[in-house]
């Protein structure tokens, strides 16, 4: 059996089901928020071509600040918490 290609089986969520969009951003630590995110994006170029989109899929660290604009971009926000141990 082929195995269906993942932006034709997941595009239509990643587009519009925020929901989902949540659900598959909490799935891992830091390097998969970013995949995922990464992936959210690819999906949603099309209608949503931007400088911004391209400078978070060509850099293999984004700072934070970048990752803040894009999900703004996308209708997203996140709370990050800082823990201090001393």
């Amino acid at each position: 059996m082929k195995l269906k290609d993942f932006y034709k089986t997941f595009k239509s969520d990643l587009m519009t089901d925020k929901e989902f969009v949540i659900g598959y951003l909490e799935e891992g630590g830091v390097s998969l928020f970013i995949s995922a995110l990464r992936d959210v994006v690819i999906a949603s170029q099309e209608h949503l071509n931007n400088q911004l989109f391209n400078d978070l899929l060509n850099n293999d660290n984004p700072e934070m600040s970048l990752i803040f604009e894009v999900l703004n971009l996308l209708g997203l926000t996140i709370n990050l918490k800082v823990k201090c141990e001393i």
